[in-house]
């Protein structure tokens, strides 16, 4: 028979367990999707996955704000692995908290950002007109 304490932990680790999974299942397809959208968005094509993405990046915040309480439960409880149960759930939340900052810098570029630094169409306009005075013509002599 089994006493109500260690009853109580397994099925807190399992549920940390089960909420933990779907965050790395979370964070999967966020990687996957801003992958997808920063290829699209570099051929000249609209993103697609932007609101999909942030939902998993809201769900996943929400089940790691779940799993701190849980993680304190463990640790109450005296759960033998609870820092490294610790550890594994800030090192989710990190990479959560990366790709929102991705998600972030991805999807809400500024007009300017994404413009190029140099200003291509002036410089051949002006390499042309230059070419065309018949400079060249002038200079080489047959």
């Amino acid at each position: 028979m089994t006493s109500a304490p260690s009853t109580g932990l397994a099925a807190l680790i399992e549920k940390l367990q089960k909420n933990a999974d779907k965050v790395a299942k979370n964070i999967y397809e966020i990687e996957a999707n801003l992958n997808k959208d920063v290829s699209k968005i570099n051929m000249g094509k609209q993103p697609l996955y932007q609101d999909d993405t942030n939902k998993l990046i809201l769900n996943s915040l929400e089940l790691l704000n779940g799993l701190d309480d849980g993680v304190v439960n463990t640790k109450r409880l005296q759960h033998p692995q609870a820092e490294i149960i610790d550890k594994d759930m800030k090192q989710l939340r990190e990479r959560v908290m990366k790709f929102k900052e991705d998600h972030d810098h991805i999807y809400h570029l500024t007009r300017s950002d994404a413009r190029p630094s140099i200003n291509w169409g002036k410089i051949i306009d002006e390499k042309t007109v230059f070419t065309q005075a018949d400079y060249f013509c002038k200079r080489l002599r047959f």
